[in-house]
C-alpha cells in the first residue's frame, strides 16, 4: 500500500498568548524535592531541571528564533501522511 503524502509550507510564528500562557505554565511548576538524591542516578537531575524551567520560562527568547528560522532560509512544511499531520523543517540548498 502506498503512502498518500501531501504538504503545505507554514510560516513559523506563535501567538503571544500561546508563548505568555506557557511562561505562566513554567512560572507555576512546582517540585518536589527527592531527599538523598544527586546527579542523574536516579533521572533527571533535579538541579538541572530547574534550570532548564528557569530558562524556558524567563531567559530563551522565543521571537529571536522565530527570526533565526526565518533568516536562515529554512522550509517549513505541514504534512500529512495516512490522515496524521506532522510539521518538519529542512534548510533549503543542502
Amino acid at each position: 500500500m502506498s503512502a498518500s503524502v501531501s504538504t503545505q509550507a507554514f510560516r513559523i510564528g506563535l501567538a503571544d498568548a500561546v508563548l505568555e500562557d506557557l511562561r505562566a505554565r513554567l512560572r507555576r511548576t512546582r517540585r518536589v524535592r527527592v531527599l538523598d538524591r544527586t546527579g542523574w542516578d536516579a533521572g533527571t537531575d533535579p538541579d538541572y531541571l530547574d534550570a532548564l524551567i528557569r530558562y524556558w520560562g524567563a531567559d530563551f527568547d522565543w521571537r529571536q528564533r522565530e527570526r533565526n528560522i526565518v533568516e536562515a532560509g529554512a522550509g517549513l512544511s505541514l504534512g500529512v501522511c495516512y490522515g496524521r499531520k506532522f510539521r518538519f523543517g529542512r534548510a533549503l540548498g543542502i
